[in-house]
């Protein structure tokens, strides 16, 4: 409890520097196949972004994770795929507008298909079907190679730099393990206005009781991919 409080008054003293018509910013570090961010993902922030709250908080994702870079090539934590995803998601994020964008990566971490039939299905899903062809060439060709690097630098520039994943912070202020209690992070930190009435009703932390987050351990089998 003394370490919710300590981040929540941390999360407000950064707000009260801030502009008082700001958004709250929130941003997820995190890796496409780690089980711990397809769920924060589709059990608590897309549906909290889609809410009433929604309103209160722009949201900046960054698909990269536990990724470590050995003699040039990097190395994703749950292997190729892992990459694969983590850029075509990356491209997304660039080719479609920030919501469409959002709605496209909740639907690729919900379904969690292979990688060559993710693109058609989830682009339908969020509406940008005439954008899946563009948002496939970024992910296999030089440019998507560029945004999965600068989704690393946004990663490795991290302070404090991320322990595990999902790594969220509000208002760069990070979370940690109270990640769960997102709702009422966002909804401390604004005060530009009125809130919703869902800021005053209780969430529970689906999040954290679900287990662990995916932390970067020594001795962890990577998979190498060359996105040079």
């Amino acid at each position: 409890m003394r370490r919710f409080a300590t981040l929540l008054c941390a999360v407000l003293a950064w707000t009260a520097m801030a502009s008082q018509d700001d958004l709250v910013h929130v941003s997820l570090y995190y890796e496409s196949l780690c089980p711990f961010c397809r769920a924060f993902i589709n059990d608590t922030l897309f549906p909290l972004h889609q809410g009433p709250v929604g309103k209160l908080m722009d949201v900046e994702l960054v698909p990269y994770g536990n990724v470590i870079e050995v003699q040039g090539k990097w190395m994703c934590q749950h292997g190729p795929e892992e990459c694969q995803l983590n850029t075509l998601e990356a491209c997304a994020l660039e080719e479609a507008e920030p919501e469409d964008a959002f709605a496209f990566v909740a639907c690729i971490e919900r379904n969690a298909l292979a990688f060559e039939k993710e693109i058609q299905p989830c682009a339908a899903d969020a509406g940008i079907d005439k954008l899946a062809d563009s948002i496939q060439k970024c992910a296999e060709g030089a440019k998507g190679k560029k945004l999965f690097q600068k989704m690393g630098k946004k990663t490795q520039a991290l302070r404090p730099p991320h322990q595990y994943v999902p790594w969220v912070t509000v208002n760069d202020v990070p979370l940690e393990g109270d990640y769960g209690n997102l709702k009422t992070f966002v909804c401390a930190a604004y005060t530009a206005g009125p809130k919703p009435r869902a800021c005053f009703e209780t969430q529970e932390s689906d999040s954290v009781s679900k287990g662990s987050p995916a932390v970067l351990m020594r001795g962890t089998t990577f998979s190498k991919i060359d996105v040079q």
